[in-house]
């Protein structure tokens, strides 16, 4: 009888690849890798959930008319698919989250910024952002404000408004409580009543 390897799995080789951060060069620390694996088991259990009962007819899946009982159909693939000591990836990935959230409680999180040491990059959650593409970004994002804005008021004149003049305080009232409130209606903003 041969020995099975749990790496056989393609999806367990593949959560342990994305274990690795490529930009540091080791595993990824347990409160940034757990988050592959929930994303993982959820993506997963849709997966066994169109495999029990199809949503269309697949050739090689039973079609959901034929099954006789399928609270019943779906007890049995959960039971053996997707619970904790199952033979299953999934029950692997569950064995995982369950040491990953153990041990996230132990230890405090590690920040989730940090510098490249030439200072030109920063890396959130362990993914780069180049700081030349930021003022890319920037200048993108600004266009597109200005042409939706310009949209928004039918094309017409941009009224100027001191920003330092506006008030932006829910302390002057209760009226803040209520769903239709607005800064706008503050009584130190009625420059700000330019009109529809």
């Amino acid at each position: 009888m041969s020995k099975i390897s749990i790496y056989n799995s393609l999806l367990i080789h593949f959560i342990a690849i994305i274990d690795i951060d490529i930009y540091t060069k080791t595993l990824r620390l347990s409160f940034h890798y757990t988050k592959f694996l929930i994303t993982i088991l959820y993506i997963n259990r849709l997966i066994i959930l169109e495999v029990a009962i199809p949503a269309e007819t697949w050739p090689i899946l039973q079609n959901r008319d034929n099954i006789p009982d399928i609270p019943v159909h779906i007890k049995q693939i959960r039971s053996k698919h997707l619970y904790k000591g199952s033979f299953s990836p999934i029950s692997c990935i569950l064995n995982q989250l369950a040491m990953g959230k153990a041990f996230n409680k132990m230890h405090k999180s590690a920040p989730n910024i940090h510098w490249s040491e030439d200072q030109q990059t920063i890396f959130y959650i362990s993914e780069p952002v180049q700081l030349k593409k930021i003022s890319k970004i920037y200048q993108v994002v600004n266009k597109e404000l200005q042409e939706i804005l310009k949209w928004l008021i039918f094309d017409k004149a941009v009224p100027d408004i001191d920003l330092g003049q506006v008030i932006d305080s829910i302390a002057w009232s209760q009226e803040f409580r209520c769903d239709e409130y607005s800064f706008i209606q503050h009584p130190q903003n009625k420059h700000l009543d330019i009109g529809y």
